[in-house]
């Protein structure tokens, strides 16, 4: 059968998909011979670890309303084909028989696709070793995966994939060839979904993959549009409002100048600053290295007075504070450990509340969430934070690009080495420029290490909706000045 839209032909069998034509030009291409000799097919696959149970198809049943059925030992995988616009979509339904279970992933091959050198994009190239070895890394929620959507695209078309069903599951889409250099993909990338999850026997999965397909003429964001649609919907509206002014880093040195010499001499060293930030972020003013204790509260005895004592001062520019929401400091028989936080652990939770509260009490009310949002569940302790903190509080995580983060908290990111161009130590430019298409009003902030390296200019932070973080230290500095004129017009 043949589904047709204005710009797409998708021809069907009994065997899948057999060809894609992108206005006219067929975009898709013959499976590689490393990819058939990995178990690699259209359909359900079986993963590496899964290989040595015997894994057979038999002929598949296309119904005329694009419904195709395929029957393999112990499983029986259904898709629906449906063509919306520039998008196929393709709803699955794996069903596992009463001898079958599969252990995660799930693996959906998809069309072969033939892209020309020099292609551009975010279409991920790994063996399963390495996917099965760093799926911490690898499958999304994490740095190397942000984003619940990969494309890529060359001279003659455009494709993305995302999976708006399962953004809240580990997931990729991935291509087993290596991408040469220079370009984002393969000559023919063999693309498989990979979803982890499992099935025991009698159990059943249902998920939807889409793919749109546009001209050349198309660019990332056209390409990712469908995505950002699906994952706003998914996650419901930002819980935020943002604060559109400049943070102030707390050096280690102003820590010494506020906890020898109190908090009016800190204030004179910072003072030029104030009337341009909205938040005085420490990150050096906890002890046990922002990990969550116990008692909750690890901010040092002898600094909590005066740090009360400031956010009074130089209120309502905030006071904030680092945390690791997402790592316990426990005692263990020869010392401490530190453990995961489980958000759906009561007794875990309450320690991040009292935690929290504790902070409150010495008037921090601005956060910088470290080593935070690349953990699977890590959106859930996002919500749980944005839920205590309220709408109006600067809450910024070091890995806030991870999409699932977005409606919770701003990105944090440092200027890399080298000349602006506009990618972030933990965030490409793509990256963020996704993110925003997904929420427009949502918060990036951007730090210069030691003030070290110059930011971009105003005017390019401004446009890419991006607020600096400055340090203590260039309270002197005529350029900074002038700098943060430009984001408050005074």
């Amino acid at each position: 059968m043949i589904l047709s839209g204005p710009d797409l032909s998708v021809s069907i069998s009994e065997n899948g998909i057999q060809a894609i034509a992108a206005r006219g030009r067929v975009v898709t291409a013959p499976p590689s011979q490393d990819f058939l000799a990995a178990g690699g097919r259209q359909g359900l696959r079986a993963s590496a670890a899964f290989r040595q149970k015997q894994f057979p198809s038999y002929p598949g049943r296309l119904a005329t309303d694009g419904t195709l059925i395929t029957v393999y030992a112990d499983f029986m995988l259904t898709q629906k084909f449906s063509l919306v616009g520039n998008t196929l979509k393709i709803a699955c339904s794996v069903l596992a028989g009463p001898g079958g279970s599969m252990p995660a992933p799930i693996i959906i091959g998809l069309p072969n696709f033939a892209f020309a050198a020099g292609a551009m994009g975010s279409l991920p190239s790994w063996n399963e070793d390495q996917l099965s070895s760093e799926p911490q890394n690898t499958f999304h929620q994490s740095l190397w995966t942000p984003l619940g959507v990969h494309y890529a695209r060359d001279g003659n078309f455009g494709i993305s994939f995302h999976c708006p069903t399962h953004f809240k599951s580990r997931s990729v889409f991935c291509s087993f060839l290596q991408a040469p250099a220079g370009s984002a993909a393969p000559p023919v990338a063999d693309i498989s979904f990979f979803l982890m999850e499992s099935l025991s026997p009698g159990q059943s999965i249902d998920f939807d993959i889409c793919m749109t397909i546009m001209p050349p003429s198309a660019d990332y964001l056209a390409l990712t549009l469908p995505y950002c649609k699906d994952i706003a919907a998914a996650l419901g509206p930002q819980q935020y409002t943002p604060n559109k002014l400049p943070v102030i880093e707390m050096s280690a040195y102003g820590q010494t100048i506020l906890a020898i010499y109190g908090y009016q001499a800190y204030i004179d060293y910072i003072k030029p600053l104030l009337p341009y930030v909205g938040a005085v972020i420490g990150w050096p003013i906890q002890g046990g290295g922002g990990n969550i204790s116990p008692a909750g509260d690890m901010i040092l005895t002898a600094l909590a007075q005066k740090i009360r004592a400031l956010a009074s001062a130089i209120s309502p520019v905030a006071i904030g504070q680092s945390i690791r929401p997402g790592m316990i400091l426990t005692p263990t028989p020869s010392g401490s450990a530190i453990v995961p936080l489980h958000p759906k652990d009561p007794a875990h939770i309450a320690m991040l509340s009292t935690r929290f509260l504790n902070m409150e009490s010495c008037g921090i009310t601005a956060f910088y969430l470290d080593s935070f949002g690349e953990q699977l569940n890590d959106w859930i302790l996002a919500a749980e934070n944005r839920s205590w903190a309220g709408p109006s509080r600067i809450v910024m995580a070091e890995f806030g690009a991870v999409d699932l983060l977005v409606p919770y908290c701003a990105a944090y990111g440092q200027v890399p080495p080298g000349p602006w161009t506009g990618n972030m130590t933990n965030c490409g430019a793509e990256t963020l420029a996704i993110r925003r298409q997904a929420y427009p009003d949502s918060q990036i902030y951007l730090c210069s290490p030691n003030g070290a390296m110059p930011p971009p200019s105003a005017k390019v932070m401004l446009e890419s909706g991006i607020m600096p973080i400055v340090l203590d230290g260039q309270a002197n500095n005529a350029g900074t000045i002038e700098m943060l004129k430009a984001f408050t017009g005074k």
